[in-house]
This record gives structure tokens, C-alpha cells and sequence, in this order.
């Protein structure tokens, strides 16, 4: 499993989902939807102050372990061969999202407005 985590702001910043080219990108390499009634997963960042500022995303994925991030036994499990296959995924859908920023100033446009437009929102 693995999806964009947003902040409020962020779910703000990107109701229009096609404004954002990491979702575009990523709905078509790793499924982001989760079973009915599934737990859907969730964790703290670093990057909240930035997410205030500029438009951020902090994906996350699975890579095949119950351990809690942080803990020495997630740790070892980032080194598991297994986790390599998401992890390749993942780190290929955010530079695929760089490059179409760099290449598409249209859209980087389009992303910085709403973001703009958005941050002045009661949150």
C-alpha cells in the first residue's frame, strides 16, 4: 500500500487533484486506494513548518513490515531486499513529479496559485 499523506493545509492546497502531478503519477505506478473498513495508515513529518510556505507532499509506503518507524526493527527492515521494490517505486514517482514541474512550468503555476489561494483559508 502506499499514498500522499497531506497535511489540512495540503488537502487544501490540493483539493484539485490534477494540479498535482505526484498523485497523477502515482495513482498509475503504486495503487494508493485502501480496502473498506482497512486501517489507513498514518504518521508525523519534520516538514510541517515548509508545508506552510510552499506546496509540500510527504508520501509514504509500505515496505512490508509492522514495525513502528523509528525503531531499530523498522530499521532493519528498510534493508530487507523486499522493501527495495516499493522503495525504487516510490523514489522514481517523486523525480517523474520533479521532472514534470521542471518541464511544465504551467503546471508548477497552476500548483503555486492554489497554493497561494488556499493558504489564506480558515484551517
Amino acid at each position: 500500500m502506499s499514498r500522499a499523506q497531506f497535511t489540512k493545509l495540503l488537502a487544501i492546497s490540493f483539493k484539485n487533484l490534477q494540479v498535482l502531478p505526484y498523485t497523477l503519477c502515482c495513482n498509475c505506478v503504486i495503487p494508493t486506494d485502501f480496502p473498506p473498513g482497512s486501517v489507513v495508515p498514518t504518521g508525523s513529518t519534520d516538514m510541517g513548518n515548509v508545508s506552510h510556505v510552499i506546496p509540500s507532499i510527504h508520501p509514504f509506503f509500505d515496505i512490508g513490515t509492522e514495525a513502528i518507524n523509528h525503531a531499530k526493527e523498522f530499521t532493519e527492515a528498510s534493508g530487507d531486499p523486499k522493501s527495495q521494490g516499493p522503495t525504487l517505486k516510490v523514489a522514481k514517482v517523486l523525480a517523474l513529479t520533479a521532472l514534470k514541474l521542471m518541464r511544465c512550468p504551467d503546471t508548477l503555476q497552476k500548483v503555486k496559485k492554489q497554493f497561494e489561494a488556499d493558504i489564506g483559508q480558515d484551517l
